[in-house]
């Protein structure tokens, strides 16, 4: 596994995710997007991140209800 570090303060903005992936490890979620990292190169890389059951509910719930009013605004757009 390798580090990314990121030249300016947080919060680290990536380019658009091209897939995720979550999956249950214990007690815990592990999510795992595939984007392109700033300084390696233009092929996507493996980002992931561990959070409890309950994190990863509320961005469920959240990326449900982002991802509909992102979907109506492209419809909009069309």
């Amino acid at each position: 596994m390798s580090e990314v570090s990121f030249p300016e303060p947080p919060p680290f903005d990536l380019l658009l995710s091209q897939d995720a992936v979550a999956s249950p490890e214990g007690e815990a979620v592990t999510v795992t997007l595939r984007a392109i990292v700033p300084g390696h190169g233009p092929t996507p890389q493996s980002i992931r991140t561990a959070m409890t059951w309950k994190v990863a509910r509320k961005l469920a719930d959240e990326l449900r209800q982002a991802s509909l009013e992102a979907e109506l605004r492209a419809s909009q757009r069309d």
